[in-house]
């Protein structure tokens, strides 16, 4: 039986997770024709645009981490 403490910090980093992915497409959408035009992103980003994105990244990177070792109980 998993530990209930794993699991709840599982659960809260899968919906933070979920969130910040979410959050990140709507920022920076995809190119949907990125053989036909050259992508937005980071020529059209201003310095502020590429820093939120790097810390999305970022925090998407750790909460990552933390839900593979969560469900390998490492």
């Amino acid at each position: 039986m998993p530990n209930p403490k794993h699991a709840d910090e599982l659960r809260r980093a899968r919906a933070e997770l979920a969130q910040l992915k979410s959050e990140k497409l709507k920022l920076f959408p995809p190119n949907p024709h990125p053989f036909a035009q050259s992508d937005a992103f980071p020529q059209n980003a201003t310095r502020a645009q590429i820093e939120k994105r790097n810390a999305l990244v970022a925090r998407i990177e750790e909460l990552e981490k933390l839900i593979a070792e969560l469900e390998t109980g490492k």
